[in-house]
């Protein structure tokens, strides 16, 4: 056989091969692997006495019940795990029925106030915290010796302490259950609302004996999220838990990987009992919302109904504005406050303030450049990147049939399970040695983001592949098209809507990314949230401050600019 027929051969051969089934299985083989390759890696590096070491061992986990430090560090994790669920209920459940269920006025305008935390991150609100509530230099605290009692030198507000941990964190995360709940209030058949009412119950007892008992199962699902991102957060625990000796499991990660005695083979066995942990809470999660009848959306037409307050309007108008001034109003005084004075004081004076640290930042600092472009790189490279492949596992799970395409969907949403640093210090193990040696470039960053954040990828393309009926793509196939035509004509025209919310949501994340870029960073690869995190811990706040304005500027701009171009929302937003 000539060397031409054997050429023919081959290439007849590639033209009868489906197309479709290639990109579909080569990527669903990399998803596979970049979850499975660091978690176990995660796994391996934890019943070794060194993460490379032949020698097999339990001895780490040992360690962690029976050392006082680490029992005590545990015990921290739990408190303040439970502790954010519990207070993202008392904010996040009050502000959804408001909104979504009553005639307060402006209550549009505190919905997208309710959000605001998803727009800026963890690092960020403790920072802003910290200006505020500082036992000495915090200006509420200021504020409160200079009107009340002058002769205190500290206090009364103290948020380096476990309550200041839970209490930003409980802001920071009681958007997941005001989301959650108010979507499940908006959908309610009112009947038994009604039924409720005309057997003479007032509104009162019929919101805690009807209402709240219809939406548990969003109520649920809301907290025992909040839960699960508070056990993995570091940022907060770190900037706020620090000053007061205070240490959480993922600040006790964090210490192993990166102070001596450096231990790797203790830090992923702690990795892996905060995975435990977090996906026991995802599967009492999935045990609740299976439990008891919740149907309260019915075939029958109907509107919700708005609940006429009258006077009690004005005071679910004032929690609401208490809120926002939590939330949004004092954090971003002190931010823009702190970002203008030159060195922090006990006297406050607009004589004080001035442009110095912003001026610092783009002409002095070498970096600043350099870690807004590697954000912006990864954020837009990955985003891309990562909604790509999401999409493609979208419509396997989705329009797949092979047995193991259930397998395939469980293994890709694996991730939303794991806390970020933990699932860093996988990635670290993984990609630092042959045969995948990725440590000291930006890739290393881009593979943690895309293997941590795919879930959010996922989720927001299925929300719209599931609502394009399987006849459209089927048609497309009748007529002679082939999968790859079929998935550009049909498919993804109707599914642009959640790529690109997929894709702006994902841009957020990426750019604001902070506990996987801590451990995963090098020397000349820094990001914006890394340098922020530097500032604070050489003790200069003023800078940090300018920077997360910065930061948030950016944000706003990117999403200012995708909104224009393509008119998308961002996913989390309509959850």
């Amino acid at each position: 056989m000539t060397r031409i027929s054997r050429l023919e051969k081959i290439g007849n051969t590639l033209k009868q091969i489906n197309v479709g089934f290639l990109i579909q299985f080569s990527v669903s083989l990399l998803v596979l692997f970049m979850v499975l390759y660091p978690i176990g890696w995660l796994w391996l590096g934890s019943i070794r006495t060194e993460p490379f070491a032949p020698d097999y061992t339990l001895s780490w986990y040992l360690k962690i019940f029976s050392d006082a430090v680490l029992w005590q560090r545990l015990t921290n994790t739990l408190k303040i795990t439970i502790g954010t669920g519990i207070l993202s209920l008392i904010i996040g459940l009050p502000i959804a029925w408001i909104v979504a269920r009553t005639d307060t006025p402006f209550s549009k305008k505190f919905e997208l106030i309710a959000v605001v935390p998803f727009m800026t991150a963890p690092l960020i609100g403790a920072l802003a915290w910290t200006n505020l509530a500082a036992p000495r230099t915090g200006l509420l605290n200021l504020l409160y010796r200079f009107v009340f009692d002058s002769s205190l030198k500290h206090g009364p507000l103290n948020i380096y302490s476990m309550w200041g941990i839970i209490f930003c964190l409980g802001l920071y995360y009681s958007p997941y259950v005001f989301l959650f709940t108010a979507g499940a209030l908006r959908s309610m058949d009112p009947a038994l609302e009604e039924a409720s009412r005309i057997s003479g119950c007032n509104i009162i007892r019929t919101t805690f004996k009807i209402t709240l008992p219809l939406v548990y199962p969003a109520i649920t699902s809301g907290v025992l999220l909040a839960m699960v991102f508070a056990a993995g957060q570091f940022a907060v625990p770190a900037l706020l838990g620090t000053p007061a000796q205070f240490s959480v499991m993922t600040t006790t990660i964090y210490e192993l990987m990166n102070r001596w005695p450096i231990n790797r083979s203790l830090a992923a066995a702690i990795g892996n009992l905060l995975v435990l942990f977090t996906f026991l809470l995802l599967y009492l999660r999935g045990k609740l919302l299976s439990k008891g009848a919740f149907t309260t959306v019915t075939g029958k037409g109907y509107r919700p109904d708005i609940i006429r307050l009258g006077k009690w309007k004005y005071v679910t108008f004032s929690f609401c504005l208490l809120y926002a001034i939590v939330v949004f109003g004092l954090p971003m005084f002190a931010l823009i406050y702190s970002s203008l004075v030159k060195y922090w004081s006990v006297k406050i004076g607009l004589h004080r303030l001035g442009f110095w640290n912003y001026t610092y930042l783009f002409t002095e600092h070498s970096l600043t450049f350099v870690a807004i472009k590697n954000s912006l790189l990864l954020a837009v490279f990955g985003a891309t990147a990562c909604i790509f492949i999401s999409s493609i596992i979208s419509f396997i799970v989705h329009r797949g049939k092979s047995r193991w395409t259930p397998l395939l969907d469980y293994v890709a949403m694996m991730p939303i399970g794991v806390p970020g640093v933990v699932f860093a210090v996988g990635v670290l193990l993984g990609w630092i040695r042959p045969p995948f040696v990725l440590y000291g470039t930006l890739g290393i960053l881009i593979v943690g983001y895309i293997s941590r954040f795919n879930p959010v990828g996922i989720r927001a393309v299925s929300s719209s592949l599931v609502q394009v009926h399987p006849e459209l793509e089927e048609s497309s196939r009748v007529a002679g098209s082939s999968w790859a035509g079929t998935l550009l004509r049909i498919t993804l025209p109707l599914v642009k809507p959640g790529m690109q919310a997929g894709w702006m949501t994902l841009f957020i994340v990426f750019l604001r990314e902070f506990g996987i870029s801590l451990f995963l960073y090098s020397p000349g690869n820094e990001v914006v949230s890394i340098m922020l995190y530097e500032f604070w811990e050489n003790g200069d706040m003023m800078k940090a401050s300018a920077l997360s304005i910065v930061l948030m500027v950016v944000t706003v701009i990117s999403i200012i600019i995708m909104r224009r171009l393509t008119g998308a929302d961002i996913a989390g937003m309509k959850s």
